[in-house]
Order: C-alpha cells, then sequence, then structure tokens
C-alpha cells in the first residue's frame, strides 16, 4: 500500500483521527523527537485518496511531508516487527 510520513501538530492529528476517510487506514502517530523534528511524526498507510485527504488536512494545520520519510518508515516497521515477534514468543 502506499504511504506517507508528516510533520504536523496535535491539533492537525486530531482533525486526521476525526476525518472518516482518513481514519479507515493505518496510522501510526510519534512523537517527532525521535527524528530531530519538532511536533508529532504522522504515518498514514493506506488508499491514494486518504493520503492527498490526509495532506491536505495536514497542510492546513502548517505540516508538510516529512524529507526523513523512508528513515521514519523503516524505523516504525522494525518497531513494529520487533513487538509482533516479542508476542509471538509470549504465545508460543
Amino acid at each position: 500500500m502506499p504511504y506517507r510520513v508528516f510533520v504536523t501538530n496535535q491539533e492537525a492529528v486530531n482533525d486526521l483521527t476525526d476525518d472518516e476517510l482518513v481514519n479507515r487506514q493505518t496510522l501510526v502517530i510519534k512523537d517527532g523527537a525521535s527524528w530531530d523534528l519538532d511536533g508529532k511524526v504522522v504515518l498514514v498507510d493506506g488508499s491514494e485518496q486518504a493520503l492527498d485527504q490526509a495532506q491536505a488536512i495536514i497542510e492546513e494545520h502548517g505540516g508538510s511531508v516529512s524529507d526523513k520519510a523512508e528513515e521514519i518508515k523503516a524505523d516504525i516497521d522494525d518497531e513494529q516487527e520487533g513487538a509482533a515477534a516479542g508476542l509471538g514468543s509470549i504465545f508460543g
């Protein structure tokens, strides 16, 4: 699935989660400090229409697509895979 990574503020995050189309996609919200970014980092993984809608919402709040998108996506994927592996070892 296509994805985009945005850097924004909490108000935009609230609007993303309130949006009927965007909130049906996969959303991962992190603090930007891990990547030396101010504000929130939002990974949206879903349809092109939803990505366009998310980008419009983000831009309304002065946010933008991150230039560290590939790095952030890889870090989030690694984190989720690690969590899934740990859960698998618990339930055997």
